[in-house]
């Protein structure tokens, strides 16, 4: 019987894998997804889980501003320089 005939009938014994640095960072990863889902609960519990949808018969009107841009005034150098104004209508 030869040397490598005696290895394959005896159990091979593996060594236990030992915790690395990326076993490290995937854990810190999972418990931030965890808060983050706490948070999220937390904030759908403030302000309800329906968002404001403009379909509903009971949303209040929102306005949007329209911006009016006057003509470019031309500086000493050549710049140009655009007045925007905000109006609410």
């Amino acid at each position: 019987m030869s040397a490598q005939d005696s290895n394959l009938s005896s159990p091979v014994r593996y060594r236990k894998p030992r915790a690395d640095i990326y076993t490290l960072l995937l854990a810190i990863a999972l418990v931030a997804l965890i808060i983050a889902c706490i948070f999220a609960y937390m904030e759908i519990q403030d302000y309800g889980a329906q968002p404001l949808s403009m379909a509903s018969p009971g949303a209040a009107a929102v306005e949007t501003p329209v911006v009016a841009v006057d003509q470019p005034h031309f500086g000493p150098a050549g710049h140009a320089r655009l007045t925007v104004a905000l109006v609410h209508g």
